[in-house]
């Protein structure tokens, strides 16, 4: 694996835990540019991911608390795939990847409550996805989210 040198993950490694939850908390103050939220629906919101794994790193999540996918309700799982749809036809119009990761983020270890997160995959000359072999990221997340807001 090649290791790239990531700076701004540092400010995430070094700090100390909070005792919020990033998914309740970056709606609630009303400041979608600071928080990277790109996108509100009527029971979720979209947000890059401040400390990114690739560029176009995104997490969906619900504004109600749920720690894990069987407490979302059914209209919050519908919003929640639909945004991610969205989400994924934007990035691929936008950055053009050859794949993408699709998961979920349960638990407190996993950032706090619960999310979908979307990376990006680019192959490198190897035929490897470069989110597997190195970290690369090209783009700033807020670069990365006003060209999401353009879709």
């Amino acid at each position: 694996m090649r290791t790239i040198w990531a700076p701004w993950r540092s400010t995430f490694v070094s700090a100390g835990k909070s005792k919020g939850c990033i998914f309740c908390d970056a709606p609630k103050s009303n400041q979608d540019d600071e928080a990277m939220i790109f996108a509100r629906r009527a029971s979720v919101f979209g947000m890059m991911n401040r400390f990114p794994y690739n560029t176009g790193h995104v997490l969906i999540a619900p504004y109600r608390h749920v720690r894990a996918v069987e407490d979302l309700s059914a209209g919050e799982w519908e919003e929640m795939r639909c945004l991610m749809s969205n989400c994924i036809a934007a990035i691929r119009e936008s950055m053009a990847p050859d794949g993408f990761n699709v998961g979920f983020n349960v638990g407190k270890t996993a950032g706090a409550g619960f999310s979908t997160s979307i990376c990006t995959s680019f192959q490198d000359g190897t035929g490897t996805p470069t989110s597997c072999r190195s970290l690369q990221i090209p783009r700033s997340c807020p670069s990365t989210s006003r060209r999401l807001l353009r879709r």
